[in-house]
């Protein structure tokens, strides 16, 4: 009989049926972004590229879909395009804050990717 295989954070897991997928991912179990071998296809697909899950991924909030980014990184993307914005119009001015505005840029960034790949891991 063919198994469906799970790659989920480097490790593999088997299952017999579609089922126990579905049941995997209501409880969270497995997310849209690991991978799932599909033994009729016979290749590997995302989990929110299966046909056969798709019922159970849309009752998924949207953050959970993604493969790391959400709305909450578009935010933090939005701020610090505004401050690198910022930074260049000031380093027209004064070179070392404009570059220090820039390095901060890139801190907040760096912090608002880092929050948002954590809150759709959970």
């Amino acid at each position: 009989m063919p198994e469906y295989k799970v790659l989920k954070d480097g490790k593999e897991y088997t299952t017999p049926d579609i089922e126990i997928l579905k049941r995997w991912l209501k409880e969270r179990k497995i997310r849209a972004s690991d991978q799932v071998y599909h033994p009729v296809l016979q290749k590997w697909l995302y989990v929110k590229d299966m046909a056969e899950l798709e019922e159970e991924i849309k009752k998924l909030s949207p953050g959970e879909t993604s493969a790391g980014w959400n709305a909450l990184g578009c935010i933090w993307e939005g701020v610090a395009l505004a401050v690198a914005i910022i930074g260049f119009i000031v380093m027209a001015f004064h070179k070392i804050t404009g570059v220090t505005i820039l390095i901060i840029a890139l801190l907040i960034f760096i912090y608002g990717a880092t929050m948002a790949r954590r809150r759709t891991k959970k």
